[in-house]
């Protein structure tokens, strides 16, 4: 998110100072690269212990009423529920928040010292924040679910999609691919695909299922799923990949499939679509949301309800006028009117 909006920079309305932390991550590494964008940069420099502190949201809320935050600033923006311990009158803040995961999926964590510290930051955050962003209705009502009382303080504001997405051609002679982007941890709910696309490969044994995303700590039981499912020959996993092969997969796809438990905001749907591939999703609301009437859908515990729906679109692909219409969809969420929208969220701040 921050690397798109940092490139709608420099802007009249907006003179930006970054706090950068001693912790490498692909937008200060982007920051760097472009220089910052001309804006002023404060390091926050810790070693050893104090590093491995940092990851406390408590240590660095304290942190921040001191020494990062000069006199002057207005707006403190973060995307990490990391924000002063207590703010000066004169300092705004802004949260983003992209979903409650710490308490729609607890059952995934381990209860320590991390944990209830993270949870303890989220409250924190919505309690200290002027406005809070979040990225879809769905995320909203998520939020509210635990922490009613921050209503008038919540935005709504959609991500947008990568610049190479917005001009691409359809390709109306689809591969017989089925396409899968993503992590493969427990929310994600690849499994089930990998059980569905074993029972669709009998009747569809030409067809094959390709994979895009990190799995170096899920590779191994990967392996050993697919020999059992006996599906190996039938996978093509190409790891991590640059936007131009990700668009390419995506436009000679004959489907992308989101089998999600949940999500904050659904990237991928969006992206499917505006490379003019069909989309099949689990049926979770911001799927729903954003997909509408354009996308698949199919329960999220479905195993046999997905594979309906693959064998229905592989007889029945939808029409070159159809992926038309869903990409020139897609292809309104644009970066440019999520900075505009943000833009109007630091001036109600002040009124």
């Amino acid at each position: 998110m921050w690397m798109e909006l940092f490139k709608q920079l420099p802007d009249p309305e907006i003179d930006p100072t970054f706090i950068v932390g001693p912790a490498e991550n692909v937008a200060q590494e982007y920051l760097e690269k472009n220089n910052f964008y001309g804006g002023a940069v404060q390091r926050e420099e810790a070693k050893g212990f104090y590093q491995k502190l940092r990851r406390l949201g408590f240590y660095r809320n304290l942190h921040l009423m001191g020494e990062n935050l000069k006199s002057g600033d207005h707006i403190f923006h973060s995307t990490d529920y990391i924000n002063p311990l207590i703010a000066r009158k004169s300092l705004k803040i802004v949260t983003t928040i992209h979903d409650m995961v710490f308490w729609d999926q607890s059952d995934r964590f381990i209860r320590n010292t991390w944990y209830y510290d993270k949870l303890w930051s989220t409250y924190h955050a919505c309690k200290i924040s002027k406005r809070i962003i979040t990225v879809s209705e769905s995320a909203k009502l998520r939020i509210l679910a635990q922490f009613p009382w921050a209503e008038e303080k919540i935005r709504v504001i959609y991500h947008g999609l990568d610049d190479t997405l917005l001009s691409v051609g359809l390709e109306p002679n689809k591969q017989k691919r089925i396409l899968f982007i993503g992590g493969r941890n427990t929310h994600k709910n690849f499994e089930l695909l990998a059980k569905a696309f074993s029972i669709f490969i009998l009747d569809y044994p030409d067809w094959q299922l390709h994979l895009v995303g990190p799995n170096e700590n899920s590779r191994d039981d990967e392996h050993m799923l697919f020999s059992n499912l006996e599906i190996k020959d039938h996978v093509i996993d190409h790891g991590l990949v640059s936007q131009k092969t990700l668009t390419s997969l995506l436009q000679t796809a004959a489907a992308l499939v989101i089998p999600s438990l949940n999500e904050g905001f659904n990237f991928p749907l969006l992206e499917g679509m505006a490379a003019g591939c069909p989309v099949l999703s689990s049926d979770i609301p911001v799927s729903r949301e954003l997909g509408g009437g354009r996308a698949r859908f199919f329960p999220v515990k479905s195993e046999t309800k997905l594979i309906e729906q693959l064998r229905f679109l592989a007889d029945n692909p939808p029409t070159i006028n159809e992926l038309s219409s869903n990409q020139q969809y897609a292809q309104s969420f644009r970066w440019e009117n999520s900075f505009n929208a943000l833009k109007q969220v630091y001036a109600e701040c002040f009124e």
